[in-house]
């Protein structure tokens, strides 16, 4: 990603106990490693908030960003498409916070 964000940043920020706004809160707050798209740096946490950012495109009223993630989540990626015989599904409730959330 080119988003300027540090890959370093997630190691400051507590993943298992913040909400996603927290997360966007330090994110505005953290000092930029280069203007974005200058340079190639993944981070954790600009792939959570640009998953978060989809979720307020489709509800800009939401809420629980994280509900929203995983919902969009089941329904866009992980169900399998109609017709589709020997695919598997995972079930609501099988996907966990830790997940798809940077570890540290």
């Amino acid at each position: 990603m080119t988003s300027g964000i540090p890959d370093s940043a997630e190691d400051e920020f507590d993943v298992e106990g913040s909400a996603p706004w927290t997360m966007f809160d330090y994110l505005a707050e953290t000092p930029l490693a280069a203007a974005p798209g200058e340079v190639f740096s993944y981070s954790n946490l600009s792939a959570s908030a640009a998953g978060y950012l989809r979720v307020l495109a489709v509800d800009p009223a939401a809420d629980d960003l994280y509900g929203g993630y995983e919902t969009l989540l089941q329904q866009r990626v992980l169900q399998p498409p109609p017709n589709c015989a020997g695919c598997g599904e995972l079930r609501p409730g099988t996907i966990r916070r830790t997940d798809f959330l940077p570890s540290g």
